[in-house]
C-alpha cells in the first residue's frame, strides 16, 4: 500500500527532529528540544508522546523551567517510564538548576517512574568551570572520604612499625643473647688477653664479633659482618643479600619486616674488601637501625676523637675505619660507586666525597686507601644521610697479624 500525504505547515519540533512520517512518529527513541514551545510544538509533542511507544531519551539543547514541568507533565498524562532527560551544560541552561533540583525532590512521579535527570557537560566547559562543578555536598564527601584515607593509611602504618619494631626487639634479644654465650665461652684462663677480654665484653668496641658471626649464621646464613658505630644505637650483625632490595623489607631472621635489617651493598665482597664496601639500613624514628646516624651531624658528636672510629667484623677480620666526611645529599648514585676505570676517577671520587663534608677530619685520602660508606634517608625523607670513613687498622683473624 502506497500512502501519500501533504503537509501544510509543521512545528519547530516536528521539523529539527524529521518527524514528517507516521513510522518515525511511532518508533522515534530519542528526540531534541532546542527552543521554547509554541502552541504549535506543545500540541506536537503531545500528539508524538500519544502516538510513541519507544522514546527513551530527551535532550535539552535550550531549557527553561516550565518548559521542563510542561514536558514531565506531559510524560505523566501518557504514562512514560525509564525516559532519560539531559540538558545540555552550558551557563544559560544551569541558571534553573535550583529551580530543577527543588523540582526533582517534589514530583514523586518522577522517582516512582525512573525519569533520570543529568546534565550533560562539555568538555570545554568542564575545562574552564571545574570548581563550579564542584558542589558544597560533593567536596565535603571527598573530603571525608580522603581525610578517613589517610587517618587509617596513618592507623594501619603506626600499627605496622609498632608491630615490626617489636619483633626486631626480639631479634636483637635474642642475638644479644648468642653474642654474649660465645663471650662466656671463651678459655677461661687467667692469661691477660682471656682476662682483657672478658672485662671488656660490655664493650661493643672490644667484643671480638667474627667468633660470633659463624654462630649467627646458623640462624641466618646471610650473616656477612657485625657494624659498630660509637655513642650510636648501631651496633648489628651485618646482612648481604643478592640485590639491594631484600632486606629493606625483611628482618634478620629473614621474615617480613617494614623496618629491614641493617645490610651490605650486593656487589661488595667481604672476603676481600673492595675500594668502597658500603652499608645500608633505615633511619627510624625510634632510633634503632640506621636511625641514630643523624646524631653524627652534631657537632658535639662529631668533634669527639671516640667517636670518630667505626669498628666492622667480618668472618675472616676486624677493621677499623675513620671517619672523613659526613653529609646529606639528595638521592644519587654517585657515592655507591664500587668500580673505578682509573686511578685518576678513582682520586677525583674521594676527593668529592671528603669535599662535601659538613667537617674537616683532617684526613688524607688515596687510591690505595679502602673506605666504607654508610647510607641511610635523612629525617625528612628526601635527601640522603651519609657518612664515609677510610680503613685504618686491619686484624686477620686467622693469619694473626695485624696492619695499621
Amino acid at each position: 500500500i502506497k500512502v501519500r500525504n501533504e503537509l501544510f505547515f509543521i512545528s519547530n519540533f516536528i521539523m529539527s527532529n524529521d518527524l514528517t512520517s507516521y513510522s518515525d512518529l511511532f518508533y522515534k527513541k530519542k528526540v531534541v528540544i532546542d527552543r521554547s514551545f509554541n502552541n504549535a510544538d506543545a500540541e506536537d509533542f503531545e500528539s508524538f508522546l500519544s502516538l510513541n511507544t519507544y522514546l527513551k531519551h530527551i535532550y535539552f539543547n535550550y531549557a527553561n523551567i516550565d518548559l521542563v514541568k510542561k514536558i514531565v507533565g506531559l510524560l505523566k498524562k501518557y504514562r512514560k517510564k525509564n525516559i532519560k532527560i539531559s540538558i545540555k551544560g552550558e551557563d544559560e541552561n544551569l541558571k534553573i538548576f535550583n529551580d530543577l533540583e527543588n523540582y526533582i525532590k517534589k514530583n514523586k512521579y518522577i522517582k516512582k517512574n525512573k525519569i533520570n535527570f543529568r546534565i550533560d557537560y562539555t568538555e570545554e566547559y568542564k575545562r574552564e568551570n571545574f570548581l563550579k562543578l564542584l558542589n558544597f555536598t560533593t567536596v565535603k564527601y571527598i573530603l571525608v572520604i580522603i581525610l578517613i584515607s589517610t587517618i587509617a593509611g596513618y592507623g594501619i602504618r603506626k600499627y605496622d612499625i609498632y608491630k615490626s619494631a617489636q619483633e626486631v626487639n626480639h631479634i636483637n634479644d635474642d642475638i644479644d643473647n648468642i653474642v654474649d654465650g660465645v663471650i662466656d665461652d671463651l678459655p677461661d684462663e687467667s692469661t691477660t688477653e682471656s682476662s682483657s677480654k672478658k672485662k671488656s665484653s660490655n664493650n661493643p668496641y672490644y667484643k671480638n664479633y667474627s667468633q660470633v658471626i659463624s654462630v649467627l649464621k646458623e640462624t641466618n646464613p646471610d650473616t656477612v659482618g657485625w657494624l659498630t658505630v660509637n655513642n650510636t644505637t648501631v651496633n648489628y650483625p651485618v646482612v648481604q643479600a643478592n640485590n639491594n632490595s631484600y632486606y629493606l623489607v625483611h628482618d634478620f631472621n629473614r621474615a617480613s619486616n617494614s623496618l629491614g635489617w641493617i645490610f651490605m651493598d650486593y656487589r661488595n665482597d667481604v672476603d676481600n674488601l673492595m675500594q668502597n664496601t658500603i652499608i645500608y639500613g633505615h633511619n627510624l624514628t625510634n632510633r634503632t637501625m640506621f636511625g641514630s646516624l643523624i646524631w653524627c651531624e652534631k657537632p658535639s658528636w662529631y668533634k669527639k676523637e671516640e667517636n670518630q672510629y667505626i669498628k666492622l667484623s667480618t668472618p675472616s677480620s676486624n677493621t677499623i675505619w675513620k671517619i672523613f666526611s659526613i653529609y646529606e645529599i639528595k638521592p644519587e648514585v654517585y657515592y655507591l660507586k664500587t668500580y673505578f676505570e682509573s686511578e685518576k676517577e678513582h682520586q677525583e671520587f674521594l676527593d668529592k666525597l671528603k669535599n662535601r663534608s659538613i667537617y674537616n677530619f683532617g684526613e688524607t685520602l688515596t687510591t690505595d686507601d679502602k673506605i666504607m660508606t654508610l647510607s641511610t634517608c635523612s629525617d625528612d625523607g628526601l635527601r640522603r644521610a651519609v657518612i664515609h670513613a677510610k680503613m685504618v687498622k686491619v686484624e686477620y683473624r686467622d693469619k694473626n697479624t695485624s696492619i695499621n
